[in-house]
């Protein structure tokens, strides 16, 4: 299993952070919430293969997702 190595450095604060509150497009954020990722903390348990098996989520959602996860203070 491969962890985007990024993700390792989230800090501990925006574990319990909700999807809802990233700036994702409604697509994104629908797409993780069907797949019961609601947090931050949540989604760094998945991998980056794990997530390409999610329905709907694409290239563009994997793309969306890293660059809002940067963008985290």
């Amino acid at each position: 299993m491969i962890r985007l190595a990024l993700w390792r450095a989230i800090d501990a604060k925006y574990q319990d952070l909700p999807i809802d509150q990233l700036e994702l497009s409604t697509r994104t954020r629908h797409t993780l919430l069907r797949a019961h990722i609601y947090s931050v903390g949540e989604l760094l348990d998945w991998d980056d293969q794990e997530l390409a098996l999610i329905n709907g989520f694409g290239p563009h959602s994997y793309a969306e997702l890293r660059q809002v996860m940067t963008q985290l203070p």
